[in-house]
């Protein structure tokens, strides 16, 4: 049996040394890397995911073949998720953060922004690249872009407002972030709900004990497939998996 893994967190890597210990075959498909686990690090964007004779077939610049796939992406990697919409239920796993249980969140960049127009003029993203980029679409759609202004912080550096490049090992730095609240007078953060290992529990409580509104973009899963929230859970279905793969 050989499972591919997709998605470059700490949860793949615990997956990655379970799998090794088991002497399971694997793959981690990563967009970008941070480190690599041995020599099954495949570092390379998929192009296409689809199921044929009774295999997953993942194509990169290589063709990959698997029985399994374990999707353990960003929750906002919507593109991942179309690609393995019609494969079938029981050859897809989707290991998912969980999201937030704070209890004002918006669904989409539209909604968020109308909402931070009301009331604030000048913020704070921690959306990264991506998330910023749309805000700032969102606002320059229904207001005057040049009435805001906009601190952020990405890996890929945008080119409005005040950007700040991005180490993922800083995710929580309270000392920067209190600088820049006095520093430009933030009245409001937007944050993506990503679960722990973006700490956004820890994100909320530190903005709220400054009285800075939290606009916390959330999402929904979108897939059909059979989804965990705890890794042991995980580990156990796939053992059956490899167990029932064996016997047969």
């Amino acid at each position: 049996m050989r499972i591919g893994i997709i998605g470059g967190t700490s949860e793949s890597k615990e997956l990655a040394n379970f799998l090794y210990d088991k002497n399971i075959k694997f793959n981690i498909h990563f967009k970008n890397i941070y480190s690599k686990f041995n020599n099954n690090t495949i570092n390379s964007r998929i192009n296409s995911i689809r199921f044929f004779n009774n295999k997953i077939i993942v194509k990169t610049d290589k063709t990959y073949f698997y029985d399994l796939l374990i999707d353990m992406s960003h929750p906002f990697a919507k593109n991942i998720k179309k690609l393995y919409i019609n494969l079938p239920k029981n050859k897809v796993l989707r290991f998912s953060r969980g999201s937030s249980n704070f209890d004002k969140k918006y669904y989409g960049y539209d909604t968020m922004t109308m909402n931070i127009i009301k009331k604030h003029t000048k913020i704070l993203s921690l959306m990264g690249y991506k998330g910023t980029t749309e805000i700032i679409k969102s606002l320059n759609k229904i207001s005057d872009i040049n009435n805001f202004l906009i601190v952020s912080r990405s890996i890929e550096k945008i080119n409005y407002g005040i950007n700040f490049n991005f180490e993922p090992s800083k995710i929580f730095d309270i000392e920067w972030f209190e600088e820049i609240i006095k520093k430009y007078d933030i009245s409001c953060v937007l944050i993506k709900d990503s679960g722990s290992q973006s700490k956004t529990k820890e994100k909320i409580e530190f903005f709220l004990s400054k009285n800075i509104e939290i606009f916390l973009l959330s999402y929904k899963e979108n897939t059909n497939k059979k989804i965990f929230y705890d890794m042991e859970k995980l580990k156990k279905y796939i053992m059956k998996k490899v167990n029932f793969i064996e016997k047969i």
